[in-house]
Parts: structure tokens; C-alpha cells; sequence
């Protein structure tokens, strides 16, 4: 185990329960002392039958029967400690390195495979329990093997007791050479399954789109490669580990053959005949803690390796750290906003803001609008501090956003999204989300202003019914009214537009925009829209092409200006006008 592998474990686990991982091992260790006295009850009820002592013979027997039944009790009674510290263990830390995971930036888990990093987590918090379970077995077997050394030069001369020792050191520096490379063949082999899992696990969240394309096969082809090098590479990890079992089992052999050439010799120069058998009743007992030793050696560094990969993850730094101490945003009334000088690029050289300004002053209504890839949602991503930007600034109530509590900052904003993705949960459920402490009338209101009303009729069970995996049950505009609501529902000073309605008819969408006009009037709105004919009321329009702005003002002095946005009200209107004739019945 590596210092910072232990050191993480014993931070996670505290002294309390440190100590009660003493106990346990201190319990087990009991029933090891009892394990390594038992032989010499055996050695003794051996030398009273060859002296004709029945009584005492028996009297030893049953003495070493209930050895041998204590060595076995002592684990027993320690189980529901040593299970509760584990549990305690996992369920300390999992909660470090999940809260961990949730808090890492926007950026991180977009670049970051889902799958890959469930399985590090799972695998790492796992490996933490093992590790625990592991040393809190190392004590009994150390009392074990000083023990069986202790009775052999007690009982035997010098020589018996350095053969002794001279096998455990042999055999404990046989083994710490063999297991050169064996941590790194077992690292190679788990970040090959990391690979698979992953795969699988994208192929079950996004399995509309793999029936979709009937690309099961693909899949499953796909698949079968990485299985198979993950084999290759366990083969190699295994066949490493079966050469060092073979060096291991050499040393056992000739170094047991010495010891019992010893014992014969005893034997032959007028020792009592027990003395043969307590030899090999403490070699055959000593072997198993010795071997138990190595396994448990071998699980420590396959372990330590995987908790390795997850320490990994908790190096990266969360936004509570990056953005700790900020100030605050006192009050509730709407927030102002401001935007000076923006740039920001996904990629390096192809910049997705250019010199970005605008002022949205308290309670007012910003809309932005533009073709596809212009870089208006990673404007309104930029707010929540989900990407930084390369220069520029942004004002939120006259304090720039990097000194504010990111907390705070995303407390006081809410965000529907164009594409909204929901828990397998209920349809309330998802909605409660934003603000878990709302009232039921709350709730309520919140769902009339998204039209939710008129779904939750058609639904089965209503607002109780499972929306399934990322809400794949609803609609698209069904999805979108769901978070709507969300939004409304968080009561934010700044509520942010990103094509909301975008999945919505045109009736439907008036209608709903209406409402959370209504709902949200005097709070300050920043709008992504597609359809211009949602946001004629804004107080100032930005039309954003290739990331800059190219026209600004509002909807009335924009078509006088008979500029972008002209022709793009022009375009919309005869867009509609065709489609008009279509939607009517025939």
C-alpha cells in the first residue's frame, strides 16, 4: 500500500474509527493465540498415551478441541465490529468522493467519460474496504507466526528456531522480488476493463440512439475488442503471478525439508516422539498466515492501484475550491448584468465570443438571437461560470462573477435548457428538485405557468408517473415544460432562456411564454431564442453571428434598421406562412 493510499484511508476513517478497527483486530488476535497454543496440547496428549496416561491424554484432547473451537469463536465475535467499520469506511468515503465528483468543473465532465469515471469511483471506494479488511487480518497472522516461532525455541535448540526464521525470511524475500511488475500488469488490466465498462455503460444511456441505428452488432463488435485485450492483459498480470507462486513454492519445499531433517534428527538422538508432530502441526499452521501473507499482498497493490486511479479524481480541483470565499449576493430583489469585452474558444484559434458587451439592467428582458453555432449558449453557459472566459468580464450587481460565491451566484440564477434532462424519478419529483423545501402550492403554481396541467391529464398516473431514464417517458416538449417549471419554482433574481420553448407547437408556445411572463414578471430575463417571434417585447435584441455582435436594439428599430435581424423576421415570416396551409384540415 502507498503512503498516500494509506494516508487517505486513515484521514477518511478518523480516530474513532481507527479505534474500533483496533478492537476488531485485537478480538482476532485473541483467537490467533489461541490457534498457536493448541499444538502443544496435541504434542502433550501424544507423550501421555505413549506413557500410559489415558486421563491426562484425554484431558489434553479435549483441552486442544476447545483450542482450536476459541481460535475459531474470536473471529465470529469480532464480525459485526469489523463489518461495521467497513461499512462506516465505505460509507465515509464514498461520500467524500462523490461530493468530490459532483463539485469538479463543467469543463472536467465534459471531457471526462461517464462510465469510466462510475467505475473508477465504485471500484476505488471497493478497493478502500478490501484494504481495510486486509489489515485488519494482518495482526492475527503476525501473532500466529511469532507465536509458532516463540513455542519452537522454547521447545527446540537454536537451530530448529533459525531454520525457522530463515524460511520466513526467505520466502518473504522471494516473494518481494517476484512481485516486481506485478502492480503494473494489474493497473494495465483495469484501465483495459475501465475501457469496456465504459462503453457499455454509454451504450445503455444512449440505447435509443443504438436501436435507432440498429447498431447492436456494432456495439457488441466493439466490445468484444476491448474484452479481448482486457484478457490479454489479464493473462499476462495471472501468468506473472503464477511464476512468483512457483518461486514461492520452491522455497516452501526446501525449506520445509530442512526443517523436518531437523525434527528427525531430534527424533533420532531420544527426543519424545511428540516432537514430530508438533514440528508439523506448527509448519502446517504457520504456512497458512505465511501464504495468506502473499495473497494478501497481491490484493493490496491490485487495490492500492485502483485506489490510486480514484485518488486521481479527488486531486482534481472542484469549483468550491477555485472559487471558496467569494462574496455574497444579498437580498432578493433582480439582479443586473453586465458584459464587457467578452472572448471565449472551445478551440484553441477559432474564437465562439468576440468582444461580447451588452448591459441588462434589474427586472429587464435580453434576448439574443443568431444562426446555429454563433455562440449563444455558451454566452449564457458563461453566466453560470460553466466555461471562463479568455478576457473580458461579467458583472452580476456590479460585482465581476469570479469574486463572487459560485455558490451564491448559481443560487440567485436558474437555467432552462434547450435539451433538459431529467432523474428516472417522478414528474414531481423532478420539479421539487430546484427547491426541495417548496410548498405544495408552490409546486402547483409552478407547473400551471409551464402548461403542465394539460400533460399531467393525458399522463396515467399524473404528476406521480416515472419519467424514465433522462426523461425519455415525455416528449421533447413535454421535457421542456418540466423544466420550466423547475425553473420558475427556484424563484431566481436571474432567469436564463436558453430555446426553452423550442420543442413546443406555435399556439402552445405563446401560450406558455404568456404565462411566464406573468409569473416571472419584475425578474430579470436573458434569452436564447430561435423563433423571433417570442421575443418582440425584449428590451434590447442581440443578433450574434460568429460569435460578435453584429446588430443590437429593439425589435421595432431592428426592422427599420432593415438589417440581420430584418431578414431574419422576413425569412421566419414566410417559414410560417408555408406551413400554415399545411396544418389546416383538410
Amino acid at each position: 500500500m502507498t503512503k498516500s493510499v494509506a494516508k487517505f484511508i486513515l484521514e477518511a476513517a478518523g480516530a474513532r474509527l481507527l479505534g474500533r478497527t483496533i478492537a476488531s483486530a485485537a478480538v482476532s488476535a485473541v483467537g490467533s493465540l489461541f490457534q498457536a497454543g493448541a499444538p502443544l496440547a496435541l504434542g502433550r496428549a501424544v507423550d501421555l498415551f505413549g506413557r500410559g496416561d489415558a486421563d491426562g491424554a484425554t484431558l489434553s484432547v479435549v483441552t486442544y478441541v476447545g483450542l482450536l473451537g476459541a481460535a475459531r469463536l474470536a473471529p465470529v465475535i469480532a464480525t459485526p465490529f469489523t463489518m461495521s467499520v467497513e461499512r462506516r469506511l465505505v460509507h465515509t468515503i464514498s461520500h467524500k468522493v462523490y461530493a468530490h465528483a459532483l463539485d469538479l468543473p463543467y469543463a472536467y465532465h465534459l471531457a471526462r467519460r461517464t462510465g469510466e469515471l462510475g467505475r473508477t469511483i465504485s471500484e476505488g471506494v471497493n478497493a478502500c474496504r478490501s484494504l481495510l479488511a486486509m489489515v485488519l487480518g494482518l495482526l492475527p497472522m503476525a501473532v500466529e507466526i511469532v507465536t509458532a516461532a516463540g513455542v519452537l525455541l522454547h521447545l527446540f535448540d537454536a537451530s530448529m528456531f533459525a531454520a525457522y526464521v530463515a524460511f520466513v525470511a526467505v520466502y518473504g524475500v522471494t516473494f518481494s522480488l517476484s512481485m516486481k511488475g506485478h502492480r503494473k500488469t494489474a493497473l494495465h488490466a483495469h484501465e483495459q476493463d475501465g475501457k469496456a465498462s465504459n462503453l457499455f455503460i454509454e451504450s445503455l444511456l444512449n440505447f435509443e440512439t443504438v436501436k435507432a441505428f440498429v447498431a447492436e452488432r456494432a456495439v457488441m463488435a466493439r466490445l468484444a475488442d476491448l474484452f479481448g485485450e482486457a484478457e490479454r492483459r489479464w493473462l499476462a498480470h495471472f501468468s506473472h503471478a503464477a511464476r512468483n507462486q512457483i518461486a514461492l513454492t520452491i522455497v516452501f519445499t526446501l525449506s520445509f525439508g530442512a526443517i523436518f531433517a531437523l525434527a528427525v534428527r531430534r527424533l533420532q538422538s531420544g527426543g519424545p516422539a511428540s516432537d514430530l508432530l508438533i514440528v508439523a502441526l506448527y509448519l502446517a499452521q504457520v504456512i497458512r498466515p505465511i501464504e495468506h501473507f502473499t495473497s494478501i499482498w497481491r490484493e493490496l497493490i491490485r487495490s492500492s492501484a485502483q485506489v490510486e486511479r480514484m485518488l486521481v479524481i479527488l486531486s482534481e480541483e472542484t469549483e468550491a475550491q477555485r472559487a471558496s470565499g467569494g462574496a455574497d449576493l444579498p437580498g432578493d430583489a433582480p439582479l443586473s448584468l453586465r458584459v464587457e469585452g467578452l472572448w471565449h474558444s472551445h478551440h484553441p484559434g477559432h474564437p465562439t465570443l468576440r468582444d461580447v458587451s451588452f448591459t441588462l439592467p434589474p427586472g429587464g428582458t435580453l434576448a439574443v438571437v443568431g444562426p446555429s453555432g454563433g455562440g449563444k449558449s455558451t454566452l449564457a453557459r458563461l453566466l453560470f461560470r460553466f466555461h471562463e472566459p479568455e478576457r473580458g468580464a461579467i458583472f452580476v450587481d456590479g460585482v465581476a462573477i469570479e469574486d463572487l460565491d459560485l455558490r451564491a451566484l448559481r443560487g440567485a440564477l436558474a437555467l432552462v435548457p434547450q435539451d433538459c434532462v431529467l432523474f428516472n424519478e417522478t414528474l414531481v419529483d423532478n420539479i421539487r428538485f430546484a427547491r426541495p423545501e417548496a410548498t405544495r402550492a408552490e409546486i402547483e403554481e409552478a407547473m400551471r405557468a409551464a402548461g403542465l396541467d394539460e400533460v399531467l391529464a393525458r399522463l396515467p398516473q399524473g404528476e406521480e408517473t416515472i419519467v424514465g431514464e433522462r426523461g425519455l417517458r415525455l416528449s421533447g416538449g413535454e421535457k421542456q415544460r418540466v423544466a420550466i417549471a423547475r425553473a420558475l419554482l427556484k424563484r431566481p433574481r436571474l432567469l436564463v432562456l436558453d430555446e426553452a420553448t423550442s420543442s413546443l407547437d406555435t399556439r402552445t408556445e405563446r401560450l406558455i411564454q404568456e404565462r411566464i411572463a406573468s409569473v416571472s414578471a419584475g425578474v430579470t430575463r436573458f434569452i436564447v431564442a430561435h423563433r423571433l417571434s417570442t421575443i418582440v417585447d425584449a428590451d434590447e435584441i442581440l443578433v450574434l453571428e460568429d460569435g460578435a455582435i453584429v446588430e443590437r436594439g429593439p425589435h421595432d428599430a431592428l426592422l427599420a434598421a432593415d438589417g440581420r435581424y430584418a431578414q431574419m423576421w422576413a425569412a421566419q415570416r414566410r417559414e410560417d406562412a408555408e406551413v400554415a396551409p399545411a396544418l389546416e384540415p383538410a
